[in-house]
């Protein structure tokens, strides 16, 4: 999990992702922007969702952006469940 600095829209992240047996968890959970947060940037409409979170045998429950709480990016937060 993390900033993989790429879209999930990137045919790059869905290489990585079908190379690695991985699937995105908040996929199909909505989409919120999770990079650029901090307060000091003027570019609002530049927020985009570039953290996410991969995984091998869980089932997302529920997942969403928390608050960047100081940071340029807000963290994705999963509720999983082992398949």
């Amino acid at each position: 999990m993390g900033d993989f600095n790429t879209s999930p829209w990137s045919p790059y992240f869905d290489q990585f992702l079908q190379g690695a047996e991985l699937s995105s968890v908040t996929q199909g959970q909505g989409i919120w922007a999770t990079w650029s947060y901090e307060s000091s940037l003027p570019h609002w409409f530049a927020k985009i969702p570039i953290d996410h979170i991969a995984s091998r045998g869980f089932d997302c429950i529920d997942a969403w952006a928390g608050r960047a709480n100081g940071s340029d990016h807000r963290p994705v937060i999963a509720e999983l469940k082992p398949i």
